[in-house]
């Protein structure tokens, strides 16, 4: 029983400190890293904005900013979100080239406008895929430029999620390897594309900081055949 007791405690130790967070009045405002993700959602003709701030870099402890440190999109103030620990705002449409910005303590301004990312979509007609080979797959969009990735996600209906990126500069398709489609399950299932750019932010305290702008397509049933 006390060994049973033991691991317990252990293992709530292991989520306390992991879930860690500090806020931004502990800490010195150069060492706040910045992180802003835009994702457009064509499907549900949404944008959702988030950032999250990290002590001293990429992977350090989220924090949570102290009034009156603030951070707006678009001129509109995001909701801390306790779970996730971070910030986040959903507005309607595509929100691209809109602007992030953070006020610190010091009431210092940092202010960094979002990426336009290019239309990306399903090729027409993609009613199913086989797992029998691999799969080759255009898009309808642009072909893929520098600092961007294209990405597929096909999510089965029974459960289990596989995906695919590219990063090779002028590719125009996306190749779907057997190995992965082999585990899914054969039936329906739902498959997009999205497009994503990724650079280090222009203005940011000294710890840095980065942003992604995701344009993600409508979801689309198809059948997975053997």
């Amino acid at each position: 029983m006390k060994k049973m007791f033991t691991l317990g405690m252990l293992s709530a130790l292991v989520v306390m400190t992991s879930c860690r967070r500090e806020e931004s009045q502990n800490i010195s405002q150069d060492r706040i890293y910045s992180e802003y993700e835009v994702i457009f959602d064509a499907g549900k003709n949404q944008t959702v904005a988030n950032a999250t701030f990290r002590a001293d870099h990429s992977t350090g402890t989220k924090i949570e900013l102290s009034f009156p440190a603030r951070i707006k999109f678009r001129n509109e103030n995001m909701s801390w979100k306790n779970v996730t620990g971070n910030y986040q705002l959903t507005v309607n449409g595509n929100g691209f080239s809109n602007y992030f910005t953070y006020t610190d303590l010091d009431e210092n301004n940092f202010e960094n406008q979002s990426f336009d990312v290019s239309y990306i979509d399903l090729p027409n007609g993609l009613n199913s895929i086989s797992k029998n080979g691999n799969f080759f797959l255009p898009w309808n969009g642009d072909p893929l430029r520098s600092g961007e990735t294209v990405r597929v996600v096909i999510k089965s209906k029974e459960g289990g999620e596989r995906s695919w990126s590219v990063t090779s500069v002028n590719s125009t398709h996306i190749v779907l390897d057997q190995y992965k489609l082999s585990q899914i399950n054969e039936g329906l299932a739902e498959i997009w594309i999205e497009r994503t750019k990724s650079d280090g932010l222009i203005m940011v305290p000294d710890a840095g900081g980065r942003m992604s702008c995701t344009w993600r397509s409508n979801e689309q049933t198809i059948q997975i055949l053997n």
